[in-house]
């Protein structure tokens, strides 16, 4: 059967399954129409080199006027993998993704709750039966797509977005009580309402609407927790956000991020360059930022005089446009 079909060999060893506990090196080919047959088994007294190069030499003596394998899948043995280089060279080697799929689920399963592991082995299959490279690529893409809009406003890629979250929440509950006292000034219950829509780690659905970036809230947390001021260009939540308790001379290159609307629900990155007019803080900033914090109305000061000038300049034309000539 082999010498019909020797385009495609699997090697496979079995452990402390006979009387020995020698390794059992089994030697599988596939069909045209993808079913498997057995060609040959050897026992070897150890995972060497060498000894998987005796059964594979020993196998190769089957191919006699034949061509040999052009693809051979192995596990993550790396004895076998280098016997099989040693025997066969000009085949492509891989590994077998049934090896691969164990791997995964063993890791993922005491990661991630059931209904998550449920949804990585569906689109992981999905991506592994893709019929073509375009097609694995596209949905290689696509398997990381998650509208985390925390990230998205911080500008980093969606791969590392649970690891926001985790910072953010590592903020809030590391300062537990400076948050509430915070928070309160505003609203007695935005602490447990910012602190239960941070923790959303599914990597493969989007973050529900509950899990979303939203304002003030999620600014105040992002920036002291990256030390870095976020602009909000969304409605009547206009304004910026500094850090609360660190000063700038602590962060001489601190980063400026933008954020827009897109969808009306959807926050996006915005690319804020050259000495832009920034808006206006949030009001319980400064009433809550520690004295170095308020020194980050100093470093942009000109940007912030630049933005009220012109706001007074725009409400000064609007005062004098006479309605009755509209």
């Amino acid at each position: 059967m082999w010498r019909a079909f020797p385009e495609v060999l699997m090697v496979d060893t079995t452990y402390n399954t006979n009387m020995y506990d020698w390794p059992l090196v089994q030697f599988i080919g596939v069909t045209s129409t993808s079913q498997s047959f057995c060609i040959a088994a050897a026992f070897v007294i150890r995972e060497r080199q060498r000894n998987f190069g005796w059964a594979l030499e020993k196998l190769k003596q089957m191919l006699y006027d034949c061509k040999e394998p052009r693809v051979i899948l192995t596990d993550a043995d790396q004895a076998l993998m280098n016997a099989c280089d040693a025997v066969f060279p000009n085949a492509t080697k891989n590994l077998c993704r049934w090896h691969i799929s164990e791997n995964i689920r063993r890791k993922f399963k005491g990661l991630y709750s059931t209904e998550m592991g449920t949804d990585f082995a569906y689109w992981w299959k999905v991506l592994y039966q893709s019929p073509t490279i375009q097609e694995y690529d596209h949905l290689n893409v696509e398997c990381h797509l998650i509208r985390d809009d925390r990230a998205v406003g911080l500008g980093i890629h969606e791969k590392v977005w649970p690891d926001i979250r985790r910072a953010m929440q590592n903020e809030l509950e590391t300062n537990e009580g400076w948050w509430r006292a915070m928070f309160n000034k505003e609203d007695d219950r935005l602490y447990g309402w910012v602190h239960s829509s941070i923790p959303y780690y599914n990597t493969v659905k989007p973050a529900p609407p509950s899990r979303w970036f939203s304002l003030p809230g999620h600014g105040h947390v992002a920036a002291q927790t990256y030390a870095c001021v976020l602009v909000n260009l969304v409605g009547n939540q206009a304004e910026s956000y500094f850090p609360l308790r660190i000063g700038p001379d602590l962060v001489p290159d601190s980063q400026v991020i933008g954020i827009a609307s897109w969808g009306g629900d959807h926050r996006i990155y915005i690319n804020l360059v050259g000495d832009f007019p920034m808006l206006r803080p949030n009001p319980n900033w400064e009433r809550s930022a520690v004295p170095a914090a308020l020194e980050w109305k100093t470093r942009f000061g000109q940007r912030l005089k630049d933005y009220e000038d012109i706001r007074q300049g725009w409400r000064r034309e609007s005062s004098n446009v006479d309605l009755n000539s509209l």
